[in-house]
């Protein structure tokens, strides 16, 4: 999971703000942004506020509660979707292998059964 400071810089970058330009926004110096990207300081809750303003998203988004719509980058494929091609560390994984992955998954057992 990202940090706080990864996250206001991503978002930073999607308004398409400079550290400086934020830092305008919600009266600080451009250093305390950079220090808070860079994981060296935390802001408190009102200046974490003043951010999530500043950027135009939810501070839970931003603070990345539980609660939060950040969505995973992480993409879900199922095995049995023979038109999807599965890899992996970049080499594509032979069909026979992944008929063996299958009948693991399955508990060993043999075309479903």
């Amino acid at each position: 999971m990202a940090t706080i400071g990864e996250r206001i810089k991503e978002y930073r970058k999607k308004k398409h703000l400079t550290q400086k330009e934020l830092s305008n926004l919600i009266h600080k110096t451009p250093q305390v942004i950079s220090n808070y990207e860079r994981g060296y300081s935390t802001p408190d809750s009102l200046v974490m506020k003043d951010i999530a303003a500043a950027l135009d998203v939810s501070l839970d988004v931003l603070s990345a509660n539980k609660n939060s719509q950040v969505k995973s980058k992480k993409k879900h494929v199922d095995l049995a979707d023979d038109d999807i091609v599965m890899s992996y560390e970049g080499k594509p994984i032979p069909p026979e292998d992944l008929e063996v992955m299958r009948r693991f998954l399955r508990g060993g057992k043999n075309n479903g059964q």
